[in-house]
């Protein structure tokens, strides 16, 4: 009896070591665990977009991509590449190739026209299995065939360090331009002086000086008398370009003689001062349009305002008048010459290059 309770005891403890045994640990392999953290499909396979869209369906948490447009893991990334060694009309032979080296192959059954779906299904359950430490590799220590390796990646070219372009030469501009002439403030008489007509040249340079000499021939009529103003206005200024548009600022000293006409000749009887030039400066603003034509040449037209003060240099100065006594012999003021002066008017003239 007591052999036999003994007999059995050896038999149940002798069964549990043989069972305990047969539950042996887990390898480093099984208990290595990473994310995969993308997939990368052989872009030379047939159905390889039809394999990408069923991945994406699956795997909807990694971004799926082929190996022509694939960029190569950053430090601490695990990407998963897909191949198929080979295939035929029922089956395939697939390999994952990891990028720390371990490969999984797997074999399916699918016919061709549903071939995608069954390797995606097969990638998906696969990944899983690597990701949870549950499935050992094929193989370890393998190479990316060529065509799964990412392009290397260029280092960043060194930007170009152009030179600065010289800037262009000096160009050399003829400008024509009509005005009215407005006489402001005292002595009378006051409000339209004369209409005038100028003819400047000018010559600009790359960073904007410009220097000019401007010809300006004014004149007005009352009854049968008129005033004939002559201006010499040599200057300096700066032009202002900014794309079509400029903006030209012109200082210029002013050097104006004068005669009064009667009926066409020099009037003899009109009272006026002995000096027959009047000496002053001016301010010129030109807000102009440029338009750009062959050549480099372009062409300017717009509007100008400028602002002149002259006087007649002599001993007491003033302001230069033709007066004429009516027949109460009162003096009648014609025409007014010199004092502070607004002209506005319209300017047009081309911009050349000097070669």
């Amino acid at each position: 009896m007591f052999l036999c309770i003994g007999a059995a005891a050896l038999v149940v403890l002798g069964t549990s070591s043989a069972a305990a045994s047969s539950f042996a640990p887990p390898t480093a392999n099984e208990t290595r665990r990473q994310r995969i953290d993308a997939l990368v499909v052989d872009s030379r396979i047939e159905d390889r977009a039809a394999i990408e869209d069923a991945l994406r369906v699956r795997m909807v948490d990694r971004p799926v991509s082929h190996s022509a447009a694939a960029r190569a893991p950053r430090k601490g990334e695990l990407f998963g590449y897909l191949e198929i060694e080979r295939a035929d009309a029922e089956r395939a032979s697939l390999r994952l190739l990891l990028s720390d080296g371990r490969a999984y192959a797997r074999e399916i059954e699918a016919p061709a026209n549903a071939r995608a779906r069954e390797i995606a299904a097969t990638i998906a359950n696969l990944v899983v299995g690597i990701e949870e430490g549950a499935i050992a590799p094929t193989a370890e220590h393998v190479a990316l065939p060529p065509a799964l390796r990412p392009a290397p990646v260029k280092p960043p070219s060194k930007p170009r360090t152009s030179r600065p372009r010289p800037p262009a030469g000096p160009q050399w501009g003829l400008v024509a331009s009509g005005a009215a002439i407005l006489a402001v403030g005292p002595p009378a008489p006051q409000g339209f002086a004369a209409g005038a007509g100028e003819l400047r040249g000018e010559v600009r340079w790359p960073r904007g000086l410009t220097a000019g000499l401007g010809l300006r021939i004014a004149g007005n009529r009352a009854r049968d008398y008129g005033l004939v103003r002559i201006r010499l206005a040599p200057g300096v200024g700066y032009a202002y370009r900014r794309g079509a548009f400029e903006l030209h600022v012109l200082g210029a000293i002013t050097v104006e003689p004068w005669l009064a006409l009667q009926d066409g000749s020099v009037a003899d009887s009109a009272d006026r001062r002995p000096t027959h030039v009047l000496l002053g400066g001016a301010l010129r603003l030109e807000p102009v349009g440029r338009i750009r034509l062959a050549n480099e040449r372009s062409l300017r037209i717009g509007p100008f305002v400028e602002l002149a003060g002259s006087a007649v240099p002599s001993r007491d100065g003033g302001v230069a008048r033709v007066r004429v006594r009516d027949e109460a012999g009162m003096l009648d003021d014609l025409f007014r010459a010199g004092g502070f002066e607004i002209a506005v008017g319209l300017v047009l003239g081309p911009w050349i290059p000097i070669r």
